[in-house]
């Protein structure tokens, strides 16, 4: 695989990412419920967290999502819809990380993790995912990946924080 070949589709990827995002956002494809459910969610004051007006109830009653918490003050800081929109695909894209370590670990040549990684960015599941504006089960690809990745690598503290986190989403 020639060098350039990485950097031009993990750039390519994230950009088309985010733009796809901003594009389902902008024409009103987004599930306006369930993403207006979270948005709402983590716009509420610490007295009412978790309480969602369109669903008349504490989401996080129904759903219990530790991960969520540290995104409250991100979002009042960027007070935005468009905050979720795009923090949706990049945490998709960063699990390609963990993914070209396990590649790296098993030996796989350049030009098959160039491959593996245009499977990752190309395949149904990835598409389905990115097509709801903002879901919390995103972070289960990263955490799930660098868990196994921490694993393998027999580093404690990444596989324990990956598993954290992944349990943290419901």
């Amino acid at each position: 695989a020639p060098k350039w070949g990485m950097p031009v589709v993990l750039g390519g990827a994230f950009v088309i990412l985010g733009l796809h995002a901003y594009l389902l956002f902008a024409g009103f494809r987004l599930n306006g419920i369930d993403f207006s459910i979270f948005d709402t969610m983590l716009k509420a004051d610490f007295a009412q967290f978790g309480y969602s007006p369109i669903c008349e109830c504490n989401h996080l009653g129904i759903h219990p999502m530790g991960i969520l918490l540290p995104l409250i003050p991100l979002h009042h800081w960027f007070s935005s819809p468009l905050f979720l929109v795009l923090l949706h695909p990049l945490i998709y894209f960063l699990g390609v990380w963990p993914l070209l370590g396990l590649a790296k670990h098993y030996g796989f040549a350049p030009f098959f993790r160039l491959l593996l990684v245009i499977a990752y960015f190309t395949n149904a599941w990835g598409g389905s995912v990115l097509g709801y504006g903002f879901h919390p089960e995103v972070f289960y690809l990263p955490a799930g990946l660098t868990l196994i990745y921490g694993w393998l690598k027999k580093n404690r503290v990444l596989w324990m924080s990956a598993l954290i986190l992944w349990l943290s989403v419901k």
